[in-house]
């Protein structure tokens, strides 16, 4: 099976959804600490309040510039489907802060 990497492949962009998950993981074995086993190893407010806006932002954002990176290689023919695309990622975005 032959391989395709776009010229404009961005590395980056997979090393931060990376480390986005490894975060997710992070704050739910610690979530998992607190609110189930009763054992709280983490007491900054920050933690708990802060971590899961900076982890969906992480999300949201990587989306919507792999989103941007996809139409200009030309993925998106009509501004119909960018439009959908970009609805549905607006979306699960306004869901997620609305749960958060």
């Amino acid at each position: 099976v032959k391989q395709y990497i776009s010229p404009k492949y961005y590395p980056e962009i997979d090393i931060i959804r990376g480390l986005a998950v490894i975060a997710m993981i992070i704050f739910h074995a610690a979530f998992q600490l607190r609110f189930i086993f009763n054992r709280n190893i983490i007491t900054s407010n920050w933690f708990w309040i802060g971590s899961p806006m900076m982890i969906s932002g992480t999300f949201l954002t990587v989306a919507g510039i792999s989103l941007y990176i996809s139409a200009e290689k030309g993925k998106y023919n009509r501004i119909s489907q960018l439009l959908k695309r970009s609805g549905l990622i607006f979306g699960l975005g306004m869901c997620l802060t609305l749960i958060t």
